[in-house]
């Protein structure tokens, strides 16, 4: 009494003040699932999408990206800490630099990857004589083309084609 009723949803739309906040209960309970005025249960919305839900779950779950990078590369060398001071000379190479150096653990421990046994030819330090020097351990700091390095002493710079620069390590 006192509202007009259209039935769209199956609910009145209530014209006055009081008929509309009690509708409005009434929608609010059916929408969360509990028992309308009338005693009906209804489902909410979300479980009435239960079978479009779980599709999609289901879809998503058997897709997988997986990443392939390509072959893993090899972890460097360790790189040998102590080096001996026997002299059996090398020619070595790292980029476009060549270079002599003692012994192949000298070599090794600077980055360069071995070429062949005794001093490198054509300008590759040394200057294509053999060089030999002695044992001793006196370090100097030596340059050449503006790359600075150690070596064990003097001689061992001169034959690698470096100047030194100053007595101890650089």
């Amino acid at each position: 009494m006192g509202q007009i009723e259209a039935v769209g949803q199956g609910f009145a739309a209530p014209q006055t003040v009081v008929a509309f906040a009690a509708w409005n209960a009434r929608i609010s309970r059916v929408g969360m699932g509990l028992p309308d005025g009338g005693g009906h249960m209804r489902l909410p919305a979300i479980c009435r999408q239960g079978p479009v839900i779980f599709i999609l779950a289901a879809l998503l779950a058997a897709c997988t990206v997986v990443v392939d990078d390509g072959p893993r590369p090899h972890p460097p060398r360790p790189h040998p800490q102590l080096c001996t001071m026997q002299y059996q000379p090398v020619c070595a190479r790292r980029g476009g630099d060549r270079q002599t150096f003692a012994n192949a653990c000298l070599a090794e421990r600077e980055g360069y990857r071995i070429e062949r046994d005794g001093p490198c030819r054509d300008g590759g330090g040394g200057g294509g004589e053999q060089t030999f020097c002695t044992r001793e351990y006196a370090p100097v700091c030596a340059r050449r083309h503006g790359q600075v390095r150690t070596f064990p002493n003097a001689c061992e710079a001169r034959a690698a084609d470096y100047r030194v620069v100053g007595d101890g390590p650089c």
